[in-house]
């Protein structure tokens, strides 16, 4: 399980002005550990920083969404986290959900284990 840490304006030498978006490991044996993901920084329905804005309140994108990262900020999610294309031995979030604190404890993934071999300052291109 993770925690919802922030989004924060992120500018990457070769592709541009971007944001990052956080996520700390809450429960397990890497309890503590992050993880992130960069996106571009304008979102729109149909790229990764839309969806991960959506996501956040657990909604579809769309044209008119209205959601401000900052009130999400300490919230737990269920976040999938896997290898990075073009960049071996990296990791990033590639989606999340918002945790439903009635799941039965067997449905839960072990976010934990899913960053345990993330390497410290991960950062990824768009």
């Amino acid at each position: 399980m993770c925690e919802f840490v922030g989004v924060q304006p992120f500018s990457h030498p070769e592709f541009g002005d971007g944001l990052r978006w956080e996520f700390e490991v809450v429960r397990g044996k890497k309890e503590g550990a992050r993880t992130s993901r960069v996106t571009k920084d304008v979102p729109t329905i149909k790229n990764s920083a839309g969806r991960f804005l959506a996501a956040l309140d657990a909604k579809s994108p769309s044209e008119d969404m209205d959601v401000e990262p900052q009130q999400f900020v300490g919230r737990e999610y269920r976040v999938t986290v896997a290898a990075s294309p073009g960049s071996p031995g990296s990791t990033r979030v590639e989606s999340f959900a918002p945790f439903e604190e009635d799941e039965a404890p067997a449905a839960r993934p072990v976010a934990a284990a899913v960053v345990a071999d993330m390497p410290p300052g991960d950062d990824i291109p768009f």
